[in-house]
């Protein structure tokens, strides 16, 4: 266990375009910008047309990318751009 009482492995994931674990950071991109604007993943699904687990498992590294079309309505409902949510999409 960590020192903030969670486990290690919940910090980790399989990203699929490498064949080893990555840590994911503490808090995604997604998170601190729909914390920022104030909204829970339940209203920010509504914005998105999205389901509000997808965004929880988008936050918390359990879906490593999303599809195109949600991170566009993502972004939109935030008023971001989807580079600036998922950084990992980027080439």
């Amino acid at each position: 266990m960590g020192a903030d009482g969670r486990h290690v492995w919940e910090d980790v994931y399989m990203n699929p375009t490498q064949e080893h674990s990555t840590i994911r950071p503490a808090t995604s991109p997604l998170r601190e910008a729909r914390e920022a604007a104030g909204i829970s993943q339940a209203i920010l699904g509504r914005w998105a047309e999205v389901d509000p687990a997808t965004i929880y498992n988008l936050e918390r590294g359990k879906v490593a990318l999303p599809r195109l079309d949600t991170a566009r309505a993502i972004a939109r409902a935030l008023g971001r751009t989807p580079d600036e949510l998922f950084p990992e999409t980027r080439s």
